[in-house]
Order: structure tokens, then sequence, then C-alpha cells
């Protein structure tokens, strides 16, 4: 897994500059997330197209990095923007431990898609047979020998494509508890916004994790942040028993919040009829979702967002609170496939 580096977003945009005129009309813009792509039709390795998306002529306002897949949707458009292409990189990689995959860049660097500990949700789309590791096979190709994806050599030469996903705004200080909201437009199931939010950059004194409402006040200032943006995953869940809502994260983990056993005075704000569970499968905490107050939603839903919390590091349960819940998420989502080789 790699480790992100500690910067702050003033140094991001310090970075980030203008947009060139060759970029601007290269980049095209993907509605179902708000991010840019460009595809370059280069031969060079894994390693050199991590490290050349990376240095990319830059947008105002986006980091530049080896594209990452999130659903369905987004493999469709980047396969049309490549076209006839074939053995385009992108940013998976198992080369940390065999048939392990994470993301390697971008918002979802470190992130498992694939394999042992993958969260439930997370997209991957491989070629029948694949990946297979057929003499070494580390590094994630786009349409290779088949319209999915392949493991090939990270030595094998191919084009590659450039994502440009919105740098995450300041955090906004709330004066009502003193704690910090950020709001992050990355699409993904819940599972990954609590993974995310939990491993969001670090700010001295503070602990991150997917945002919790305790009352209206803070629940208005969260909005406020939000804007229009709609489907926001926060830390709220009934998974572990049907309507009984808890708080999956934070300093309130484990407390319900809503249904038999709530305290007194617990704070819930559902849209009418909500919370609903409809399909048997919502169980997850949606914000401005089909209104403006909440909504119940399967968790594996790809959603438009999330908010990290920040709270005095000190008034945060060890991760381990958190984490055991949601490596039952990922155990009971994993589909393991048989391995050419035993992890290494």
């Amino acid at each position: 897994m790699s480790i992100r580096p500690q910067i702050t977003l003033a140094a991001l945009v310090a970075v980030v500059g203008t947009l060139s005129t060759s970029q601007a009309s290269a980049a095209t813009l993907y509605g179902g997330n708000g991010h840019y792509y460009d595809y370059v039709a280069a031969n060079v390795s894994w390693s050199t197209a991590l490290a050349n998306a990376a240095a990319a002529a830059p947008i105002a306002g986006y980091q530049a990095h080896l594209v990452t897949i999130a659903d369905a949707s987004e493999d469709t458009f980047v396969k049309t923007l490549t076209g006839s292409a074939q053995f385009v990189w992108a940013a998976g990689t198992d080369a940390g431990h065999e048939g392990v995959w994470t993301w390697e860049a971008g918002p979802q660097a470190g992130q498992t898609f694939d394999g042992p500990g993958a969260l439930a949700g997370a997209y991957s789309n491989w070629n029948a047979a694949e990946p297979n590791n057929i003499g070494g096979e580390d590094s994630l190709h786009l349409n290779s020998f088949g319209p999915g994806w392949n493991d090939v050599n990270a030595a094998f030469l191919s084009g590659y494509v450039v994502e440009y996903s919105p740098l995450p705004m300041a955090p906004a200080a709330y004066g009502g508890n003193g704690h910090l909201y950020q709001v992050v437009a990355e699409n993904g199931s819940w599972e990954s916004a609590v993974a995310l939010a939990a491993m969001a950059p670090k700010i001295p004194g503070y602990a991150s994790y997917l945002v919790t409402l305790t009352d209206a006040g803070e629940d208005a200032f969260v909005k406020s942040l939000l804007g229009g943006r709609a489907f926001v995953w926060a830390g709220g869940s009934d998974a572990d028993a049907e309507g009984v809502w808890k708080w999956a994260t934070g300093p309130e983990a484990g407390h319900i919040f809503y249904g038999p056993g709530a305290a007194a005075g617990a704070y819930s704000n559902w849209n009418p009829f909500e919370p609903n569970d409809v399909g048997g499968a919502e169980n997850a905490l949606h914000l401005n979702s089909f209104g403006d107050h909440w909504n119940d939603v399967n968790h594996l839903f790809s959603g438009n967002g999330y908010v990290v919390e920040y709270s005095l590091s000190g008034s945060v349960p060890e991760a381990s609170t958190w984490f055991l819940m949601l490596l039952g998420f990922g155990v009971a989502g994993v589909s393991m496939r048989r391995r050419a080789k035993a992890p290494a």
C-alpha cells in the first residue's frame, strides 16, 4: 500500500497552476464525476506512465494522476475515450502483495479494489481468467486482450490515461463544536467513503472519519458546504440490525441515533417515509438524497461524494472500533479468485 504525502491544500493549489492551451483541447470532461481525462498515445512502462501522469500539464483546481476506475460508467467512458487503442495503463497494481490489487494514484491511492481486503462494492472488470500473473504480471491494463482488464508486466510499453480529480475543498471550521469538515467529490461505495475518510490528509491534533451529525446546527452547516450536491455519504448504518441506526465512525461510533435503543434526544433528519429499506438492502446513510434531508441507501451504491469530519484526536476511538465492522462488509462482498501462484 502506498502512503500519500502529507501536504497542505495550499501547496497543492500552488503546484497546480493554470490549464495550458494544449491540455485544454485534449482533456475531456466526464459528467458522471466531474473529472477530466486525457488519453496519451505513448509507449512507456507502467512506472513511467505513473510518473508522467502525475506531472501532466495542469488544470487549475485539479490533481493529475494515472487513471483509476471507480464504477462501470466511468470504465465505459474511459473506453470510449481510448477508442480502438489497446494496452492502456491504469493505476492498479498488486506489486505490494500478489493478488491484492490496489490503486496507486489519485484520491483512491492505497485502496484495495480486488482480492483479499477489497471493500464491498469496489469495482473491477477483469477479462475472463484474469488476473493470472503469468510470468510476474503486477500492473493493470485496460482494453488488453479483450474488452475488460488484464494484469501485465510493468515493463511492457503502452499508452496511458491521465485523470484529473478535483482537489478537495479546504476544511471548514464549525463553531458549534470546533470540528473541521471537508467535502470530497469522489464516487464510491459507503465502505469506500469510510475507508478514504479515515485515510484523509492529516491535520495535526485531529483525527478524520466519515461525518456524523449530532444536532440540527451541525447538519445545517454540513448542508451549507454541500451546496447542491446530492447523494453524499455520512457515517450512519443499520447493517447490524434492521431499523437500528448507529454511527459507525468517529467519537459516536456504536451510538444508536434512530430506532429501538436510541437515546432520548438523539438527532436524525430523515426525508418523509424514510428510512424504508427498499429492496431489503438499504443500510447506509445518504445526505441530500431524493430531498433535502436523509435517506437510507444500498451501501454498494456509487455515491456522489462524502464528507470528512475532523475532531480532536483524543476524542476518537481506536480505528479498530469501526474497522472491524468495515472488514465484515468487505469479507461478505469479496469473491475470491484462484491465483496462478500463492500470495507472497
